[in-house]
């Protein structure tokens, strides 16, 4: 079985305006070499620059004005998403996330790949 139809897979980034790109390049690339077809994005708002990527099934964290407040808060909004799902794999890559995020959402998902 390939490893794009065996597991979900969930990339969690901070996409914001401030912290530009680079979380989402770093992570289309892991997708790309796992050879992943389908993809959920996970992301704190919508930002203009991911319209581009179509091939993500994209779901935001926060309605606008709402913004990142906690860990725990964005934690329990995540694994609204992923919590009645089989096999999932979780890609986070967002600095303001730690352990304690890891900790919570780690219950929920098979596998999680921490991108720092």
């Amino acid at each position: 079985m390939k490893i794009s139809t065996k597991y979900n897979f969930y990339i969690r980034i901070d996409c914001g305006y401030n912290s530009g790109m680079g979380h989402f390049s770093r992570a289309e690339r892991l997708i790309n070499i796992l050879g992943v077809r389908k993809t959920n994005l996970i992301l704190d708002s919508n930002n203009n620059q991911i319209e581009k990527y179509e091939k993500f099934k994209k779901f935001f964290l926060y309605n606008h004005p709402e913004k990142f407040s906690s860990e725990k808060l964005d934690a329990i909004k995540f694994i609204k998403i992923i919590k009645n799902k089989k096999n999932v794999v979780v890609i986070v890559d967002d600095y303001r996330l730690s352990k304690k995020w890891e900790k919570l959402v780690s219950k929920y998902c098979l596998k999680m790949i921490c991108i720092d």
